[in-house]
């Protein structure tokens, strides 16, 4: 199994770096020629957990990094989340129920289920203070 280190990136825990981290990703995967489909699964996966640990793992607003590394493996495309903010294992969270209507629906956990959809592989750990989140992608 060959795996390879693209590249690798910090950015500030704030919602207004959104756009960069989203245009690296983006560039990495052009970069090495993932298909426009995948490419789409894989930015909106980044995206929705680097949403949720801006808005929910840094409670006091504490700057810190949220680290993104991107690794191509034969046939996969791989991004892993490492940040030191609050830990939550989205492992936790059970699937909505689609069939109820929205009024009544319970909130949360939508955005973790479109990830769990989009992606082959979502995996969680926490080590040494800090969580990290592999994001798989097959291509």
């Amino acid at each position: 199994m060959n795996k390879e280190t693209i590249q690798k990136k910090s950015f500030e825990n704030r919602i207004e770096r959104l756009p960069d981290i989203l245009d690296f990703l983006m560039d990495v995967m052009q970069e090495h020629g993932v298909g426009e489909e995948k490419m789409f699964d894989i930015q909106t996966a980044v995206d929705e957990a680097c949403t949720n640990i801006i808005q929910y793992s840094f409670p006091d607003k504490k700057e810190e990094t949220i680290e993104i590394s991107c690794n191509k493996e034969e046939n996969s495309f791989i991004v892993t989340v490492k940040h030191s903010g609050e830990p939550f294992d989205p492992r936790q969270v059970k699937d909505p129920d689609l069939d109820e209507q929205i009024e009544t629906r319970e909130v949360g956990g939508l955005g973790i289920y479109f990830m769990r959809q989009l992606l082959d592989e979502f995996r969680y750990e926490y080590k040494d203070g800090l969580e990290i989140l592999v994001m798989v992608k097959y291509i």
